[in-house]
């Protein structure tokens, strides 16, 4: 049973700063731009015919849908907390393992290679989905772990939704030499953005890979999943059910897709919106 690791919901108070004439260097960031491309909207905007949402930082996410659902298409890249702070990076298994044990957010990309960020964007530890500062831009949220299951379902339940969840493309073969790409028949389009556990690394012969498995995180944590009375398993970690919360993962030759897994909240997995 792999080890088990991390995600939370935050809700969020999307600020719009409009600093027009300021020559404070510190605020820079803050500033409003005429440009639309570098406009902080935070808000559904037409971009070359496709429907796409804008983070604070200025990053475009296309927008499907997905069953009764809208999602975003890819995985979150953004830096920035919704009022203009920084979110950490962690780019060392020291920092990594540091801001999970003092429950603070982090971020990092696989491998620490920025490379890795322009298809599969960046990791989030869930301490990043729990800050008040909050990551959605306005009128989107975290999905929860039922909303997740709503998509699951929409595409034929856990046993056979993974094949039309994954993209068309970037999976490798499994160890069977089994296809391991996706239909994506649900437009869900899930890259294989891999996985950073709680000690800060990002694979071995046990844990997930780029390009084999995506991992995306839930706001749902495992005391909120026990309340609601759904069965959960937590081994090796009494006392510490607090520390754990649902993603939902697909991996490379398997029509699977899970989500009865409580993973530490300290390790690392994508992002996605989906629309309030």
């Amino acid at each position: 049973m792999k080890n088990i690791n991390l995600k939370i919901i935050i809700k969020t108070s999307v600020f719009l700063f409009i600093a027009i004439g300021c020559n404070n260097k510190k605020d820079e960031h803050l500033k409003y731009s005429s440009d639309k491309d570098k406009t902080f909207l935070n808000k559904d905007v037409k971009t070359e015919n496709e429907e796409v949402i804008k983070d604070f930082e200025g990053n475009k996410y296309r927008i499907v849908n997905v069953g009764n659902q809208i999602w975003t298409e890819e995985n979150l890249n953004t830096t920035y907390f919704n009022n203009g702070e920084k979110i950490p990076e962690a780019k060392t298994n020291e920092e990594w393992k540091k801001a999970g044990e003092e429950g603070k957010p982090a971020w990092c990309y696989y491998d620490n290679d920025p490379v890795n960020g322009k298809k599969h964007g960046k990791l989030y530890n869930w301490y990043v989905l729990k800050d008040s500062r909050g990551i959605a831009p306005k009128g989107w949220h975290i999905p929860s772990l039922d909303e997740f299951k709503l998509l699951i379902n929409e595409f034929g339940g856990l046993e056979t939704s993974g094949l039309q969840l994954k993209s068309k493309t970037s999976w490798d073969k499994s160890a069977m030499g089994e296809n391991g790409n996706g239909t994506n028949n649900s437009s869900f389009n899930g890259f294989p953005g891999g996985y950073r556990d709680d000690e800060g690394r990002f694979s071995s012969s046990y844990y997930a890979t780029i390009n084999s498995d995506g991992y995306w995180w839930s706001k749902t944590n495992f005391i909120n999943t026990t309340s609601s009375g759904e069965p959960n398993i937590i081994i090796g970690a009494e006392g510490e059910e607090n520390k754990f919360a649902y993603p939902i993962s697909l991996s490379s030759g398997s029509t699977h897709c899970l989500c009865n897994s409580p993973y530490r909240m300290a390790s690392g997995f994508s992002l996605r919106f989906v629309k309030d």
